[in-house]
């Protein structure tokens, strides 16, 4: 492969870190392999680096350098004035497609970026959201233990009336007893008392008999007068 055009000494190397020999050399490598026409793709695989537009126009410059440097047309010919002008066409060509990829790569990057930016955003708001679900069961937690320990001081509070209810209640009982106790017993001294005026009622009429009786006898004139 010839390197000694004149058209090497006035190409500037591309993008920095990439120069026209480093793809020189890839196409000695690739047509050592059995590439002899290594493609754009081919090159930037071997090269992993450089761009598609730099490397698309050292490409074609190298190809139009061989293809020049296989042929050697006669002065004033037609190939002789067609060749320069198709490497040149070959070159504006390779030119345009690379810039073309690397547009597509570009477009391809802001897509990527811009779909990147939504799924950011889609994710931060699903955490927000998440982060929302969680305040807000932990304060349903908060509000359940309140309930249940509002439950709790009712049902506390309901088992001391309750017992107080009880205690009243058997005071209560109690007490109706003791009345109804003390009632019997007053019915019974009640009885009792009627029973005992009887009693004297019976004594006192027989008293009173008695005495009307000797009265009687007393105003009565003796039986021998």
């Amino acid at each position: 492969m010839s390197t000694d055009h004149p058209t090497a000494s006035k190409r500037s190397p591309g993008r920095p870190g990439l120069v026209r020999q480093d793809v020189a050399e890839a196409f000695e490598a690739l047509a050592q392999r059995g590439i002899p026409d290594p493609s754009l793709l081919q090159l930037r695989e071997h090269l992993g680096r450089g761009s598609n537009t730099t490397i698309a126009r050292l490409r074609q410059e190298i190809r139009g350098e061989q293809l020049l440097a296989t042929r050697t047309p006669v002065t004033g010919s037609l190939e002789a004035t067609v060749l320069p002008v198709l490497a040149g066409v070959m070159e504006k060509l390779g030119e345009e497609a690379a810039a073309a990829a690397d547009a597509q790569v570009e477009a391809i990057r802001r897509e990527f970026e811009a779909t990147n930016r939504t799924m950011s955003q889609a994710r931060d708001k699903a955490e927000q959201e998440l982060r929302n679900m969680r305040l807000e069961y932990h304060a349903r937690e908060d509000q359940i233990a309140d309930a249940k320990e509002t439950i709790r001081s009712l049902q506390s509070m309901l088992s001391e009336e309750q017992a107080r209810a009880e205690r009243t209640r058997t005071a209560l009982e109690a007490q109706r007893n003791e009345a109804q106790e003390a009632e019997q017993q007053t019915r019974a001294s009640a009885a009792e008392i009627d029973a005992q005026r009887v009693s004297l009622e019976t004594r006192l009429a027989d008293a009173q008999r008695i005495i009307e009786a000797l009265i009687g006898r007393v105003g009565e004139p003796p039986a021998d007068a």
